[in-house]
């Protein structure tokens, strides 16, 4: 493990920081997701590829759809779907691939 950092993590228009641990992984996973949906109200239905946090409805992106993208002026990370050209010649001043 290479640490730990303090992460603002974002689902619709909830922010909360929390504590993330920095590992290489083998598997393609995510750790912890249970336990950071359980402590802010948040229920994940797979089969109807819902998530709901505090009652808001947040679009769900499975697999390899999602671009991540860091943000340097929030301090967070944002999964999206990747826009018309992603990867040509993008300006990344602003955000930096995760």
């Amino acid at each position: 493990m290479w640490g730990s950092v303090m992460v603002n993590i974002s689902m619709g228009s909830m922010l909360k920081g929390l504590p993330v641990f920095v590992t290489t992984l083998v598997d393609p996973c995510l750790l912890g997701v249970i336990d950071f949906l359980m402590h802010v109200g948040g229920s994940l239905d797979l089969q109807e590829e819902k998530l709901k946090v505090r009652g808001q409805e947040v679009p769900l992106i499975l697999g390899g759809e999602a671009q991540c993208e860091r943000s340097k002026q929030q301090g967070g990370v944002s999964c999206q779907e990747p826009g018309p050209g992603h990867g040509q010649d993008d300006d990344e001043s602003d955000a930096e691939s995760c």
